[in-house]
């Protein structure tokens, strides 16, 4: 949710990365020489590790501190620091497509546990008991065992008013288990899949602020301190 009501502020960073050259001045910084990221602008390298070191909410103080604690050691060029507004955007927009990359796979397991919950209804209602071949056709071994899915699934079943024995009987016998441990087991998927989403959501939404924060950062007075 955090994505699409912030639509245009994303849409405003890319388009900012892309215009000017920007990303081509970036190509033309000092690399880093040795290392596993050899040849990447060292100034980006520092910019992820500033966004990673603040648990993904860089603030004007931290910036300053981390970057003049990097020179003690070495110095950055004039150059380097007036690219860092533009850099530490592209970082923070990586994270945020990153973020949106899961967020996509875990919807489309959603519409497949959902849609695998109203089949599997469907042929219950019909007053069906022998319910073992959907279950085999809607969940496979890669299904059954996905927390993700299988959360959803009995969400949805739920939800559908659906005895749900014969389907725990089921899930419980492939997943070599009985009854009663199963739906613990389904409990705890339930939960650790609620904090899973709370915690994305929490990274998606310091992401998004902090992406709004660097855009009213005013780098003049920022750099009068490095």
């Amino acid at each position: 949710l955090w994505i699409f009501d912030n639509y245009n502020l994303l849409y405003r960073e890319i388009k900012k990365l892309h215009g000017a050259g920007k990303m081509q001045a970036l190509s033309r910084l000092p690399n880093l020489e040795t290392g596993m990221r050899k040849s990447c602008p060292r100034i980006y390298i520092i910019a992820r590790q500033i966004v990673n070191a603040t648990n993904n909410h860089p603030q004007e103080n931290t910036i300053i501190s981390l970057l003049n604690a990097y020179q003690i050691e070495k110095e950055l060029t004039s150059s380097e620091l007036w690219s860092f507004d533009t850099v530490i955007s592209l970082c923070l927009l990586e994270k945020i497509v990153d973020e949106a990359v899961l967020l996509i796979q875990g919807i489309k397991i959603k519409i497949q546990a959902g849609q695998a919950a109203d089949r599997i209804a469907a042929v219950i209602r019909s007053g069906n008991r022998n319910i073992e071949e959907i279950i085999i056709k809607e969940i496979n071994r890669s299904k059954y065992r996905n927390e993700k899915f299988v959360a959803y699934f009995f969400y949805c079943l739920r939800n559908l008013s659906i005895d749900e024995t014969d389907v725990v009987k089921w899930l419980a016998k492939l997943n070599d288990m009985d009854q009663d441990a199963y739906l613990q087991l389904i409990t705890d998927m339930v939960n650790i899949e609620r904090q899973r989403e709370a915690m994305t959501e929490s990274r998606i939404s310091s992401l998004i602020i902090s992406l709004k924060e660097m855009w009213e950062l005013n780098w003049d007075e920022t750099f009068k301190n490095t």
